[in-house]
Formats: structure tokens, C-alpha cells, sequence
């Protein structure tokens, strides 16, 4: 069973790349509506939260262990299955 180990400082790194993106396409254009009065501030507050919720960060290192994961078995030649 393969474990692969996920770093906090490579999650963090993803997760505030995801959040930049997010912000920019989600809660940017919600923000000048709220500049505009066409929505509340509320509104923007919980797209902003449905975002850090999406790409948390996190304090410590992660793992995965793929227990069902089968690697290849590599053919030598001149053997016939």
C-alpha cells in the first residue's frame, strides 16, 4: 500500500493559488455590487467564506495511503503470460 506524503508548505501553496483564482472570478465582481448597493455586503462576506472553505489551509503535514493501488508489474522480455 503505497503512502504518498502531501507537505503543508505545497498544500498552503495550492490552496492560496486556488484562492486568488477564486476570489478574482467569485467574490471580486460580487464585491463592486456591493460597492453599487445592489447587494448586500453579507452576501460578499459568505462567498469570501465559501471559498476558505473550498481551499483550506492547513498546519501540518498530510498522507494518503491508496490501499486499493496495484503498480504495474514491469515485463521482462522474452517472458510470455
Amino acid at each position: 500500500m503505497p503512502i504518498e506524503v502531501f507537505t503543508a508548505e505545497n498544500i498552503n501553496a495550492c490552496a492560496e493559488e486556488n484562492r486568488r483564482f477564486a476570489y478574482k472570478q467569485e467574490t471580486d465582481p460580487l464585491f463592486m455590487q456591493v460597492q453599487r448597493g445592489e447587494i448586500s455586503s453579507e452576501e460578499w462576506q459568505a462567498a469570501v467564506q465559501n471559498i476558505k472553505d473550498r481551499f483550506p489551509y492547513v498546519t501540518e503535514d498530510v498522507s494518503v495511503e491508496y490501499p486499493d493501488y496495484e503498480p504495474e508489474q514491469p515485463q521482462t522480455e522474452g517472458t510470455v503470460e
